[in-house]
């Protein structure tokens, strides 16, 4: 994945390296079991990011420090039905990939190889790719697109 200057600074600081891979069967398998449907992009993002707390600077959707946690079964067991909601609203399969931890709001990989971030407010786009997903989380540049709600 091509991370910003910036991200790859706090990925560094949270113990990643570009060579990490870990195994994302216990991270997986509850959440397809609860009905989720993985895509490639969150198979990967989570073979290389999955376990990693990465501490956020104060900015965008939070006021203080805070982290990002890739910890999909921790993020959205229990969420399939919002999940299912917005996907009848944009037509887009979501699985988690973890959770931001000031607002509770989840990172979601869409089939659609996009990024989106929500729980009770709303669903919205955070970005294309990844990498661009994360730095609009870390380092905002406008508010985020209410995609559902």
């Amino acid at each position: 994945m091509d991370f910003s200057t910036r991200f790859l600074e706090l990925l560094h600081r949270s113990g990643w390296r570009p060579d990490r891979r870990v195994d994302i069967t216990p991270m997986v398998g509850p959440l397809l079991r609860e009905g989720y449907i993985a895509n490639p992009q969150a198979l990967d993002a989570l073979r290389s990011l999955g376990g990693l707390v990465v501490h956020l600077p104060a900015a965008g959707v939070s006021p203080y420090d805070h982290e990002l946690r890739f910890d999909p079964v921790g993020a959205a067991a229990g969420e399939l039905d919002r999940a299912e909601d917005w996907k009848a609203q944009i037509g887009v399969d979501l699985f988690p990939l973890g959770e931001e931890r000031c607002t509770d709001a989840i990172l979601w990989s869409g089939s659609d190889g996009r990024v989106y971030f929500g729980r009770e407010h709303g669903l919205y786009l955070l970005g294309d790719t990844l990498p661009a997903a994360l730095d609009t989380l870390a380092f905002p540049p406008a508010p985020l697109t209410l995609c559902a709600d």
